[in-house]
C-alpha cells in the first residue's frame, strides 16, 4: 500500500486537484471550497494510491475487493487519524491519573463508534464489493490495469485518465449485471 501512495499518490493528486489555491484572493467561502476539494482530492489520491498494489493482492488472497473503499475513506479516514491520536493521549494520561483518562478517552469512543456505524451502513449498499467467483471480474481488472497503465505512458490531456475510469466504471457495472 505504501509503494502504491508513495508512487502515485502525489500524481493522483496532481490529476484530481489541478488548480493551485490562489493566496490572498477570493472570499472565505472560495478559500473553504478550495480547502475542502483539497482535502478530497489529497483522500482520494492517496486510496487510489494504496489501491493500486492491494487490490490484486485482495483479490487472490480473499477473493473480493471493496468498490465503496473511497467513499469509507472519505467518510472515516480523518477520523481514524484523531481516534488514534487521541487514544494514545488517553492511553498516555491513564498512567498518570485514570479518571482523566476515562473522560479523554469518550471522544475516540465516539470516532470509533461513528466509524463503525459508517462501515454497517455501507456494508448493506447493494455491490458494494466484488467477488472473483465471477470469471468475468479477473477478466475486468486485467483491462482496468491495462487502460491505466496506457494513460500513464501516453502523452497528453489529463482527461485521458477521466475516460479511462469512466470506461473502466461502465464495463464494471456491465460485468457486475452479467
Amino acid at each position: 500500500a505504501i509503494a502504491g501512495i508513495l508512487a502515485f499518490g502525489s500524481r493522483g493528486y496532481r490529476l484530481i486537484c489541478p488548480v493551485r489555491a490562489s493566496r490572498g484572493k477570493g472570499g472565505r467561502a472560495e478559500k473553504a471550497a478550495v480547502k475542502i476539494w483539497k482535502f478530497i482530492a489529497c483522500s482520494l489520491s492517496t486510496t487510489f494510491g494504496a489501491t493500486v498494489f492491494t487490490l490484486p493482492l485482495s483479490m487472490y488472497y480473499f477473493g473480493c475487493f471493496s468498490v465503496i473503499a473511497p467513499l469509507t475513506n472519505l467518510l472515516c479516514l480523518w477520523f481514524a487519524s484523531i481516534a488514534f491520536a487521541l487514544g494514545i493521549l488517553s492511553v498516555l494520561a491513564g498512567f498518570a491519573f485514570m479518571p482523566l483518562a476515562r473522560l479523554l478517552a469518550i471522544i475516540p469512543q465516539a470516532f470509533s463508534d461513528y466509524i463503525l456505524a459508517v462501515i454497517r451502513a455501507l456494508a448493506h449498499v447493494p455491490e458494494h464489493a466484488v467477488y472473483g467467483a465471477n470469471p468475468y471480474i479477473l477478466l475486468w481488472l486485467v483491462y482496468a490495469y491495462v487502460m491505466f497503465a496506457i494513460c500513464v505512458f501516453m502523452k497528453g490531456r489529463r482527461t485521458r485518465y477521466a475516460v479511462a475510469a469512466g470506461l473502466c466504471a461502465v464495463s464494471l457495472a456491465a460485468v457486475i449485471a452479467l
